[in-house]
């Protein structure tokens, strides 16, 4: 190993544990704590919006059972209501 390559390898060494162990400030304390926070408000806020759209989608799906019942409802009982006046129109006129 060359001086230059070995004196490289050694600064390189001390740097990277230089960088490693160095203690942290309390600004970038703060921003771990900010970033923690906004993890912690992101994740919430994801939670609403799954809630409110299983809640919706909940309300949709009854209403739309419902609606689909009052309208076969209202069919058959429109259905009922045309065969018995048919029926009472072809007796009035029936000799």
């Amino acid at each position: 190993m060359t001086l230059l390559t070995q004196f490289s390898v050694t600064f390189l060494q001390v740097d990277t544990q230089h960088v490693l162990l160095r203690p942290k400030t309390s600004e970038q304390k703060q921003c771990e704590c900010c970033s923690g926070a906004a993890v912690a408000a992101a994740a919430a806020a994801v939670v609403v919006v799954v809630v409110v759209v299983v809640a919706v989608l909940v309300v949709v799906v009854v209403v739309v059972e419902v609606v689909v019942v009052v309208v076969v409802v209202v069919v058959v009982v429109v259905v009922v209501v045309v065969i018995l006046l048919l029926l009472c129109v072809f007796e009035m006129f029936s000799f």
